[in-house]
């Protein structure tokens, strides 16, 4: 993954720290309090958000965890809608191959209405990583609610994420989870990871995006 240098604003906002306990420091593993390893990434050249890749110690069904941290926005809009565009990225396992994980490059797209405190992202143009790997799905679809002004949830709906497959197929997942935020000191930009599982797959992932 490359890592760019886009300035990093404290006084942005409160530092957010989402799925992460530890120094930050883009571009470097650290460890946090419970051990694990973690790396902070800037794909996307975002300005108040990060992605973070943690490598998870004793977890057996899924090594990798994905996640954001950024500087939350103390002011909320609270009228108007807001379009987001950037990445993600990830990693997929498949239930018939225990232990492999692919990762995975993706353009995220995020809309919020800020009315209704609502929003649906979307994950999309999915390719593998990695050369010479394949990703079992190209698109994934979910919505979330948002609470206390600037924090991306899951929808109360469980059923609420769609994955479309590499062959075509469509349909909902029976998990499906989102844990992010709005950041910035006017809204600019969002981030979160997100999990999507059913029968045949998990996926574990991070987007960020701009207005």
């Amino acid at each position: 993954m490359t890592t760019y240098n886009a300035p990093y604003d404290p006084t942005a906002g409160t530092l957010d720290l989402i799925d992460y306990t530890g120094a930050y420091v883009e571009g470097e593993w650290q460890t946090d309090t419970d051990g694990n390893r973690l790396l902070v990434i800037n794909p996307a050249n975002t300005r108040f958000v990060r992605q973070i890749e943690a490598e998870i110690v004793g977890e057996t069904d899924s090594a990798w965890h994905h996640g954001v941290v950024g500087f939350a926005s103390p002011n909320q809009p609270r009228t108007g809608n807001a379009l987001y565009h950037g990445t993600s990225s990830g990693t997929v396992a498949l239930a018939d191959a225990p232990g492999v994980e692919t990762p995975y490059n993706g353009e995220s797209r995020v809309f919020i209405n800020l009315g209704n405190a609502s929003g649906n992202y979307v994950i999309h143009s999915v390719t593998a990583a990695n050369d010479g790997e394949t990703v079992p799905f190209t698109d994934l679809a979910g919505q979330f609610v948002v609470r206390d002004g600037n924090r991306l949830v899951q929808n109360i709906a469980e059923l609420s994420a769609t994955i479309t497959m590499a062959d075509g197929r469509s349909y909902r997942g029976v998990f499906h989870g989102i844990n992010g935020g709005i950041f910035g000191p006017n809204a600019e930009e969002v981030g979160a990871g997100y999990q999507f599982g059913n029968g045949d797959m998990r996926i574990n992932g991070a987007f960020v995006a701009q207005r």
